[in-house]
């Protein structure tokens, strides 16, 4: 990791990270990197996490930042190294892969979250029903059997928790995001 800091310091704007599209997950943890390396890297949008991992693996780019799921396989290969992982602590699949924050990059973790939103103005009866419902399915989906059941299995290897927030606390999620990163 220090080398592509210390790179990319000496030659600004000249080296590139590959992301699955512009305002992906990938694309934002870009921007977070030099917002906190204090660099400024080239984001190379792909069309999609599949086509950037095959570009980095050709040598298309210099890095990038892929879920764990994208890159492992290729890890495990040897066909790209692994500098770090944007948690807070290691990964139990790669535990000799540094933190982020070990490699340098103090408060570099990304915890990647997606959100169940409705246009402004959707009629109270509808948010609420559609609450309902997210809640009943999320409910199920977080009980470890169902995990088993549809072939997710995989995300407790992964280390994935599936949290329901909902309403203002979802709000709130977002303006404390904002905050955070501002």
């Amino acid at each position: 990791m220090a080398d592509i800091i210390a790179a990319a310091k000496a030659r600004p704007e000249t080296i590139s990270y590959g992301t699955g599209g512009v305002g992906s997950p990938g694309h934002l943890c870009g921007i977070l990197f030099d917002h906190i390396a204090g660099t400024r890297t080239v984001p190379v949008p792909y069309r999609g996490g599949g086509p950037q991992m095959l570009a980095l693996v050709a040598g298309e780019h210099d890095f990038g930042f892929s879920p764990m799921g994208t890159v492992l396989t290729h890890v495990q290969a040897g066909t790209i190294r692994a500098l770090g992982v944007a948690t807070k602590t290691r990964a139990r699949e790669l535990p000799n892969v540094p933190s982020m924050i070990e490699a340098g990059l103090p408060n570099f973790e990304v915890l990647n979250w997606d959100g169940f939103v409705l246009p402004a103005g959707t009629p109270a009866p509808i948010r609420a029903r559609l609450g309902e419902v997210s809640a009943r399915g999320g409910r199920r989906l977080c009980r470890p059997q169902s995990c088993t059941k549809s072939g997710w299995s995989g995300l407790r290897r992964q280390q994935v928790t599936i949290t329901l927030i909902l309403g203002e606390r979802l709000r709130a999620r977002c303006q404390l995001q904002d905050a955070r990163h501002r």
